[in-house]
């Protein structure tokens, strides 16, 4: 047989098992909803979580130890962020794709303005980061964003299993009044607003605040 050449020549077996989905990929965005969208009777349909205040990334791991935190405009922001990349190397195995928002906290609040410091100065100002993961895009072997999303958030469950700051998966509940209450008390602590799934169908809203702060 020839001699391969290209991409194919220069990943090893292991690697083309494990890693099926590389950046970049298109950041899947939720529908805009005036405030949150109402639960439906047994067996409900809508799965809550909070929209957090951040930068919007995906986190592929991939060979070697190697993580690239891909922003919405596909840069890679790992460099600026080498705490969640070593902690994600750490803790999951190659293959694994995540959807997250980069979040920084400052006096029991998360800090947007923070999060445009270098790394330095973060930790020289005792800022910490954590990665708050609402979504899982692939697994060692699988790409897995066909399934539907109750599938993808106990895959996800069992991906992160104990681990905790800086990686952790968002608060999330299927309670609509669980959810109002976090849409009315979190404001202060810098939640946006409230993004509500199907889990079934997979379908996305995001419900923020319309009112005047």
């Amino acid at each position: 047989m020839g001699e391969r050449t290209g991409r194919e020549a220069r990943v090893p077996p292991r690697a083309r098992a494990a890693v099926v989905l590389v950046p970049p990929v298109e950041v899947m965005r939720p529908r805009s909803a005036d405030g949150v969208p109402a639960q439906a009777p047994p067996p409900r349909e809508l799965q809550y979580s909070l929209e957090l205040d951040g930068f919007r990334a995906l986190a592929f791991v991939l060979e070697g130890g190697r993580v690239v935190l891909q922003s919405r405009s596909r840069r890679d922001l790992s460099p600026g962020f080498p705490d969640i990349a070593a902690a994600s190397a750490r803790l999951l195995p190659p293959g694994i794709v995540l959807d997250g928002e980069l979040c920084a906290y400052r006096e029991g609040r998360l800090s947007f303005t923070d999060l445009l410091r270098s790394h330095a100065d973060r930790v020289q100002a005792g800022v910490p980061v954590s990665y708050i993961v609402f979504d899982l895009l692939a697994v060692p072997g699988r790409d897995v964003r066909a399934l539907p999303v109750r599938d993808r958030w106990e895959l996800l469950g069992t991906a992160l299993g104990e681990a905790g700051p800086p990686l952790q998966r968002v608060p999330a509940t299927q309670d609509e009044e669980t959810a109002r209450a976090w849409f009315r008390d979190l404001r202060e602590a810098g939640v946006e607003g409230i993004v509500a799934k199907s889990p079934g169908r997979g379908r996305c809203w995001s419900g923020r605040r319309t009112e005047a702060p």
